[in-house]
């Protein structure tokens, strides 16, 4: 009997080496990019010539649409492990394949199960703490001052590094509140018909999607699909409804711009004419382009907050032709932050600690969703691939310490203690000085970035049809030693080992800067 594995808990009940030896996933990597970027741009087509809120709401369920394409490639796996007396093993906690009508409950109750947060008084209080800790920068008499007025700018979401050099730069005073600090009680008016949103989104797009290859299909309950997506719907209409609107206030700044929530919130202010400004998430400089991810958590943003001008380039000529984007009139800015220099000069640039044994391989966070723009970013895909590195590294003599993800430490770290020489799970940036070489399986990690501006060599596995900014390759690459890769026709990731040896064999004496100089200092 065959197996295919969906998912980290099959693997741990039935072990690597059964994993290992038995079939690949079956959805080939081409065949996902066409099922993605056709199911992506035929709900584009339907949504493009809306307006108003009705176009919002529709813009916030592109989330429903990135759902639905997990859910098709998983349809896939299933009918193909049918049809080819395969077992596929899933665990309950695989939420890629839909199978019962509690899990499309479950799809369809979202907006109103994330309406619950905590309690009220809980909230006031949280809030007075952040306006005096988030505040310091203007001084104890700002705040007082301005603590009764609205002369304030509203915040939601988490105070990362890029929203606070903003902040502070720009001297603004924030009331820090949860995104549900911003909604009235009762709903608001209605701003359509609910059946428009059958009539006009969830019938045509359905008519496209049955149009697909029957293993996408088949078994589908595409009456449970259109119940729990107009579910979500009337879910969206009704948040989106009682946004409390403050006119009076300076702005609102956003992060966690892919949160659904926080998208209703930013998509209500913009389409009352209040400044927001929605802010990047990370260290990803864009040198790998990912349009269809971007449009799906960011291209509503209408002011996008990026750490440098150089970004902005990168992102200009990556997004700015993309429809959504020119619909919203995406603008970007720059926070001009002065972090991932202050992160080089306090390197060392210690030639012992570049060149030496010990390999730090990042992890991939082993979750079972098959990620957009990257070939082969999948668990089935990367955790093969992450096994047959740590077993080369080791052959060739190296001490191989795994980084996995600080949230998935329960799905891999009974694996890698035993695979690796060491497995540890804290931030990047507390542990890199462990290592001469960090070795990346992908590069839209944000650790990625960051990891430029540290004086330790770089290798990155890089599949040969990666989507990469050409004019920022050229520079990244005198960083970065580029292993090539690609998937065999097995649908196994391989990558040249002779090239990857020497990468790790070869002397640096200092690490180039020209690429992170150009694009995150600037």
């Amino acid at each position: 009997m065959k197996y295919i594995f969906s998912d980290m808990e099959s693997i741990r009940k039935y072990g690597v080496d059964e994993f290992l030896n038995n079939d690949s996933w079956p959805v080939s990597d081409t065949d996902f990019k066409e099922l993605y970027v056709r199911i992506f741009n035929e709900y584009i087509k339907i949504i493009k010539n809306f307006n108003g809120p009705f176009y919002d709401i529709c813009l916030v369920e592109l989330s429903f649409i990135a759902k639905t394409i997990q859910i098709l490639q998983a349809n896939f796996v299933k009918n193909y492990c049918l049809s080819n007396n395969i077992v596929l093993k899933r665990s309950n906690l695989n939420s890629g394949l839909v199978m019962a009508s509690q899990e499309w409950d479950v799809i369809g109750n979202f907006y109103k199960d994330a309406t619950t947060t905590s309690g009220k008084y809980h909230r006031k209080i949280r809030r007075v703490v952040k306006y005096f800790v988030h505040n310091k920068h203007i001084g104890l008499f700002g705040i007082i001052s301005k603590i009764l007025t609205k002369d304030k700018t509203l915040s939601i979401g988490s105070y990362d590094r890029i929203k606070r050099e903003f902040v502070e730069k720009g001297k603004i005073i924030c009331d820090h509140c949860d995104w549900s600090d911003l909604l009235k009680d009762k709903n608001g008016n209605k701003f359509t018909s609910n059946n428009d949103y059958v009539g006009l989104v969830i019938n045509p797009f359905l008519h496209k999607v049955r149009e697909l290859d029957s293993l996408f299909i088949d078994g589908i309950d595409f009456n449970l699909l259109k119940k729990s997506w107009y579910s979500r719907f009337v879910d969206i209409e009704n948040i989106y409804s009682r946004v409390r609107v403050d006119k009076r206030s300076k702005g609102l700044l956003v992060t966690g711009v892919g949160n659904q929530l926080h998208k209703i919130i930013a998509l209500s202010y913009q389409r009352s004419g209040v400044k927001v400004f929605c802010f990047h998430h990370g260290n990803n400089t864009g040198s790998l382009i990912e349009e269809i991810s971007h449009q799906i958590l960011d291209s509503y943003c209408v002011n996008f907050v990026l750490p440098s001008d150089g970004m902005i380039d990168i992102y200009k000529k990556n997004y700015s032709h993309l429809l959504l984007e020119k619909i919203s009139l995406t603008k970007y800015l720059s926070s001009k932050t002065m972090y991932y220099q202050s992160v080089y000069n306090n390197c060392k640039n210690n030639k012992e600690m570049m060149n030496g044994k010990v390999v730090m391989l990042m992890g991939f966070p082993m979750k079972p969703h098959r990620y957009f723009d990257e070939p082969a970013n999948d668990l089935v895909f990367k955790l093969s691939l992450e096994l047959r590195l740590v077993k080369f590294l080791k052959n060739k003599g190296f001490y191989v310490i795994y980084k996995g993800h600080p949230e998935r430490k329960n799905e891999v770290e009974w694996i890698f203690n035993t695979e690796a020489d060491e497995c540890i799970f804290s931030k990047f940036e507390d542990v890199w000085q462990r290592t001469n070489t960090v070795l990346f399986t992908y590069p839209s990690t944000t650790t990625f970035g960051y990891a430029l501006n540290i004086d330790r060599k770089i290798i990155l596995i890089d599949m040969n049809n990666n989507n990469w900014n050409t004019e920022s390759l050229s520079l990244l690459q005198n960083r970065v030693d580029m292993v090539p890769a690609w998937l065999d026709s097995t649908n196994r990731i391989k990558f040249n080992k002779n090239k990857l040896l020497s990468s790790l064999n070869r002397e640096i004496n200092a690490i180039d800067t020209e690429f992170i100089n150009k694009y995150m200092w600037s």
